[in-house]
């Protein structure tokens, strides 16, 4: 963050964009040189693809221990059965209950004794407190992005793009860490944005 943040102040934006490009190369190559990296891709692109010929087979037939692609498959598929079962949530405190019911039915009754969450925040977030909760959660991503493109804010950008990202595969608002990063980065970044705002109306 802070090398692109820098790059972008220091040089033009021909540099800015060539760094922006330069890096999921990077990310490319790393794919394809670090055998862990790799191993962890092409395994995840098989699940993938299992999952999508036949999603009821592949969960079934997951045996314990899993790797961790399969568990969050097995979980997401859990948490999407009960926010369909439920549109307007569960209730904060009621998640694990009705994953564990869920999981008895996908035949996968050892998750239930370790307490995973669906590892994704919106799913979370969904099965929580339902299609409401879900659609404000959007809201501050949609929201964070329109007004960091549009005030050329771009670690606002950043830091929602992380969020959005990281919350595709962890429930980033459930721990702590998650909670307190984003929100002080996200309320900081959105001060300065009001800020000018208020400037520019008090200049017309």
């Amino acid at each position: 963050l802070i090398l692109i943040i820098w790059t972008k102040k220091k040089f033009s934006k021909i540099v800015f964009y060539t760094s922006i490009c330069i890096f999921p190369l990077f990310g490319f190559i790393a794919l394809n040189t670090i055998p862990q990296i790799h191993g962890e891709w092409e395994n995840a692109t098989l699940y993938a693809k299992e999952y999508i010929d036949n999603p009821e087979s592949f969960v079934s037939k997951r045996n314990y221990p899993m790797s961790g692609t399969e568990v969050r498959i097995v979980m997401w598929t859990a948490s999407y059965h009960t926010f369909c079962a439920h549109p307007f949530g569960v209730g904060t405190g009621n998640v694990d209950e009705y994953l564990s019911k869920e999981l008895v039915k996908l035949k996968q009754k050892e998750l239930i004794h370790h307490n995973y969450n669906p590892h994704n925040q919106f799913l979370q977030t969904a099965v929580e407190i339902g299609f409401f909760g879900l659609l404000v959660l959007f809201s501050i991503v949609f929201f964070g992005l329109y007004y960091g493109f549009k005030y050329r804010n771009w670690l606002l950008i950043i830091i929602i793009g992380s969020l959005f990202f990281n919350c595709l595969f962890e429930s980033m608002l459930q721990r702590q860490s998650g909670i307190v990063f984003y929100c002080f980065w996200i309320c900081l970044l959105s001060s300065q944005i009001y800020n000018k705002e208020i400037k520019l109306i008090l200049k017309d």
